[in-house]
């Protein structure tokens, strides 16, 4: 019924009219496919490759702090009678960071840790202090987490030889 109404009047309208008409819905259908369709897709890549360079940043961080870690090489000869223990919690204590697990390895002259949630650039510092106060890192395994800027990791440290 409101098509039939519509054309009607379409038709009874001069020519030039129906010209303008006719350009004019063009030009709103070229307006509303731009604004509905071209211009949400255009600003959605523009934010992902925002967050893929995101991402990439934070892995070169990551690259290099593990690189840094793994040259670092053992403590120094300042090491006292606490117990790998003892240095592990004081100084994760120390820089709000929770070890989630904590497992003596080899005939208990290393020991095992795991952090969950830990933000990289405290895992960094902590892991320079417990090499200053005598331990070695044995090994180290970072992955990412799901929540962004935070990474979970698994140590191995053990008492260090004095150099």
């Amino acid at each position: 019924m409101f098509w039939q109404s519509a054309i009607d009047w379409f038709t009874q309208q001069s020519e030039r009219d129906q010209k303008i008409l006719k350009f004019g819905s063009l030009s709103l259908l070229v307006i509303v496919f731009y604004l509905l369709i071209l211009q949400p897709l255009t600003q959605g890549r523009v934010q992902l490759r925002k967050q893929v360079e995101t991402a990439q940043q934070d892995l070169i961080y990551i690259k290099q702090g593990a690189a840094r870690i793994a040259n670092s090489g053992s403590a120094s000869s300042g090491t006292n009678a606490q117990s790998t223990n003892q240095v592990v919690n004081s100084t994760a204590r120390k820089h709000g960071i929770t070890v989630t697990r904590m497992s003596p390895k080899k005939d208990n002259t290393q020991l095992g840790l795991w952090l969950d949630e830990v933000e990289f650039s405290k895992l960094l510092t902590w892991v320079d202090e417990i090499q200053n106060k005598g331990l070695s890192i044995e090994s180290i395994d970072i992955n990412q987490s799901s929540n962004l800027g935070l990474v979970k990791a698994t140590l191995t440290v053990s008492r260090g030889s004095a150099k």
